[in-house]
C-alpha cells in the first residue's frame, strides 16, 4: 500500500550535466566563466565530451587553496550517467603579449618570491608582481621592464649587489610572450 507522502518516481533530466571540480590558485586566476572544457569519464575509455565553465567560485578553500568550478556538460546523447567519475580539462587563458620572464629566474624565498636583475655585471634584488605559470614562464605585473636581464641559475647562493658574470646561454631578458 503507498501512502500520500510515498515517493513513487524519482524523474532526472540528464540532457545536461554538471561537473563539479576543484582547481589550483594559478589555475584558477586564469580560468573564465565561458571557457571551453574537454570531459573525458573512465567507464567509456577514448571518448570526450563538450562542456563550458558554468560557474566559478568567489573564494579559495583556506585548507586547500584550490577554488571550486562548475563545468556544464551537454549530455543530450545520454552517453554520460550521474556519479560517473570524470576528469576535465578547460583552455585557460594564455600569456600572449604579457612580460614574461623564464620560470628559472624566479627564487621563491621565505618573504616572498624574487628575481635578480643583472645590471653592471651587479645583481638587484627585485620583489615584482608575479602573474600565473604558463608553459615555462611567469607573467610579471610590475616591477620588471621589458629587456631587462635576470638570472636564471644560482638564484639560492645570489645576494643583492653581488658582482655576476655574465653566461649568454644562462641569462635571460624579461620578453613579451607570443604564439
Amino acid at each position: 500500500m503507498i501512502g500520500q507522502q510515498s515517493v513513487v518516481v524519482t524523474l532526472q533530466d540528464t540532457a545536461r550535466l554538471k561537473l563539479e571540480a576543484a582547481v589550483d590558485a594559478a589555475s584558477f586566476a586564469r580560468l573564465q566563466k565561458g571557457a571551453p572544457a574537454s570531459i573525458a569519464v573512465d567507464a567509456l575509455p577514448g571518448e570526450s565530451f563538450p562542456g563550458t565553465v558554468s560557474i566559478l567560485a568567489p573564494s579559495l578553500d583556506s585548507l586547500s587553496r584550490r577554488a571550486s568550478i562548475e563545468i556544464e556538460i551537454d549530455n543530450a546523447s545520454g552517453r554520460l550517467l550521474p556519479n560517473m567519475f570524470a576528469r576535465a580539462q578547460v583552455t585557460v587563458g594564455k600569456l600572449e603579449g604579457t612580460l614574461a620572464v623564464p620560470a628559472a629566474a624566479v627564487y621563491r624565498a621565505p618573504g616572498g618570491a624574487v628575481v635578480y636583475r643583472v645590471r653592471d655585471g651587479l645583481a638587484q634584488l627585485l620583489r615584482p608582481k608575479l602573474g600565473p605559470e604558463d608553459d615555462g614562464q611567469v607573467a610579471v605585473l610590475a616591477g620588471l621592464a621589458e629587456g631587462d636581464e635576470v638570472a636564471v641559475s644560482g638564484l639560492a647562493g645570489l645576494a643583492d649587489g653581488a658582482s655576476v658574470k655574465v653566461a649568454r646561454e644562462a641569462a635571460g631578458p624579461a620578453a613579451r610572450t607570443s604564439n
